[in-house]
């Protein structure tokens, strides 16, 4: 059997269902290789310094980042 992607295992998703508190399966920054699940907490649409590396996280209006907390 082979691993599916996220977005095999789950849909592609349309970025105007995304907000603040939604529940999503993403690729943590630096692992890309893996994926976790948590909630969206902040939608960036420039670019700001998140986590407690002070990632920059580069965010524009037309191609906003979300800023997502792991949730066991």
């Amino acid at each position: 059997m082979t691993d599916k992607t996220a977005e095999q295992k789950f849909g592609a998703v349309d970025p105007d269902d995304l907000s603040e508190g939604v529940r999503v399966v993403y690729h943590p920054v630096g692992h890309a290789t893996q994926t976790s699940v948590g909630k969206i907490v902040k939608i960036l649409k420039q670019p700001e310094e998140v986590g407690v590396r002070h990632t920059v996280i580069k965010a524009t209006e037309e191609e906003p980042r979300y800023v997502a907390f792991r949730s066991d």
